[in-house]
């Protein structure tokens, strides 16, 4: 096995590692939307949600659970949601779509 960490091969990683959002920690750890939600006993649509930003609140018992997942503290998870969340109010603050709670 290649030892590469695979989000150098997908994207450049942020600087600082409160930029990074969820899609980033899932990309470093190698691993699909659909294996992080089950992992971390989330629903996969709303982990999908949550990592597009569209779920605004974090809840503490996901936040625990996608941090062992993900191999970092819930306060690197806390930021990763919130740097998803500020990129999505961006997205959708042009685009006329009324941004919501998403699904959680």
């Amino acid at each position: 096995m290649l030892q590469v960490d695979p989000l150098t091969l997908i994207a450049e990683p942020a600087a600082d590692p409160a930029e990074r959002t969820l899609k980033d920690l899932r990309a470093r750890k190698g691993l699909r939307q659909m294996d992080v939600a089950g992992q971390a006993r989330i629903v996969y649509q709303n982990y999908g949600a949550l990592e597009r930003g569209a779920i605004f609140s974090l809840r503490p018992a996901w936040c625990r659970r996608l941090a062992k997942v993900l191999g970092v503290t819930p306060a690197v998870v806390r930021a990763a949601h919130a740097a998803g969340v500020a990129a999505y109010r961006q997205r959708v603050r042009g685009s006329g779509e009324e941004p919501g709670s998403g699904l959680g």
